[in-house]
């Protein structure tokens, strides 16, 4: 149990780092060039997903369970693609590496 909860905690800091670089880059910078292509859909999207760093924690928790994450990152890879450099290295982190380690976890303390 204690190491459960250690795995979660390195799940919940890696979201944290990742949601203060995500108001930095895909909110700042997606923001700037969605509202100068006139794309209003998107920039809503990008305001509600990561305005602040609790709503990219949240949506970046999204994300790592894989739940409905591509309506909100395909529009966002539409105007900036070299975001794929952020959300591909966020994936592979927190959604298969972390996932399976608490996964693990859970089936070694199962089986004691």
């Amino acid at each position: 149990l204690v190491t459960l909860f250690w795995a979660v905690l390195l799940l919940c800091t890696i979201v944290y780092v990742f949601a203060i670089v995500a108001v930095e880059l895909v909110y700042k910078l997606g923001m700037h060039s969605v509202l100068a292509a006139g794309d209003l859909e998107t920039g809503e999207i990008i305001d509600r997903c990561f305005g602040t760093v609790a709503k990219s924690m949240f949506t970046l928790f999204q994300i790592t369970t894989l739940d409905s994450w591509s309506p909100i990152v395909r529009p966002i890879l539409f105007h900036h693609w070299q975001l794929i450099f952020f959300f591909g290295p966020f994936i592979g982190i927190s959604a298969i590496a972390v996932m399976n380690l608490v996964t693990a976890i859970i089936v070694e303390t199962s089986r004691e």
